[in-house]
């Protein structure tokens, strides 16, 4: 059976994106899914202005030059917490190969319908 890695809720924090690269290289899923709040927020932001440019994509890139053909395809959408203007660097990052960017999109994979949609309606909780 092959691996498929779901994670949501990073929220830029460096030490998970550590222990997912960690987790990505040992296990090689097949899949890996990126389900939203992975930039950092609020005073967090301020540690790396350009987060998905400085962080994720170079580390994305270098982990996929270290696991070569065992790269996972990886599918991402955006989360409430995660800004609509970063949406045109993820879709960007496509070219490189790392991801793919698949808000308002059906894409196939391994024989599936995936679907992407990145949308939480108005919480009904209170901060």
């Amino acid at each position: 059976m092959e691996d498929y890695f779901f994670v949501s809720d990073i929220h830029g924090k460096l030490h998970r994106y550590e222990q997912l690269y960690k987790a990505v290289s040992e296990y090689k899923p097949k899949a890996l899914f990126l389900g939203g709040d992975l930039l950092p927020h609020g005073l967090h932001r301020s540690v790396h202005e350009n987060f998905t440019q400085e962080v994720l994509i170079r580390n994305f890139l270098e982990l996929k030059e270290s696991l070569g053909e065992d790269y996972p395809e990886v599918f991402v959408i955006l989360g409430n917490d995660d800004p609509r203007s970063e949406e045109k660097v993820f879709t960007s990052a496509e070219e490189l190969g790392i991801w793919k960017y698949i808000h308002n999109k059906i894409v196939q994979f391994d024989n599936r319908n995936i679907f992407g949609y990145a949308f939480v309606p108005p919480t009904p909780f209170r901060y």
